[in-house]
C-alpha cells in the first residue's frame, strides 16, 4: 500500500488518535450511563468516538486518491504569534486594552512574510 496524499493520511491519523483518547479518558475516568440517563463521560465518549470515525473517513482515501504533500513546517510564525498571545495577557492591566492590543498586533506581525 502506497500513501497517495501525505497530508489527508497524517490529518487521519491525527483525528483517529486524538479520537481514540478522549474516548478513553472519557471511558475510564467518568462514569457512562445510558442513553437514557446519560452520566459524564457519555458525551465525550461520543464525541471521541465521532472524531475517530472522522479521522478514517480522512485516512481511507488517503490511500487511493493522489494529493499534495505535507509542507514544511516553520517555527518562526508559531514561536512569535504565541510570544504575542502571552504578551497580550501580561501587557492588559499595566497599558489597557488599546496598548495590549498593538503589542499583540506588532509582534505577531513578526512572524508573517
Amino acid at each position: 500500500m502506497k500513501i497517495k496524499s501525505p497530508k489527508d493520511f497524517w490529518s487521519g491519523v491525527m483525528f483517529i488518535v486524538l479520537g481514540l483518547f478522549f474516548m478513553l479518558w472519557a471511558l475510564i475516568h467518568y462514569q457512562m450511563g445510558s442513553a437514557v440517563r446519560m452520566g459524564p463521560g457519555y458525551f465525550p465518549a461520543v464525541l471521541g468516538g465521532l472524531l475517530a470515525l472522522l479521522g478514517a473517513a480522512i485516512l481511507v482515501p488517503a490511500f487511493t486518491v493522489a494529493g499534495e504533500p505535507v509542507p514544511k513546517f516553520h517555527f518562526r510564525p508559531l514561536l512569535f504569534i504565541s510570544i504575542g498571545c502571552v504578551l497580550y495577557g501580561y501587557l492588559m492591566k499595566p497599558l489597557g486594552l488599546v496598548g495590549a492590543t498593538a503589542a499583540l498586533v506588532y509582534v505577531s506581525a513578526y512572524g508573517g512574510h
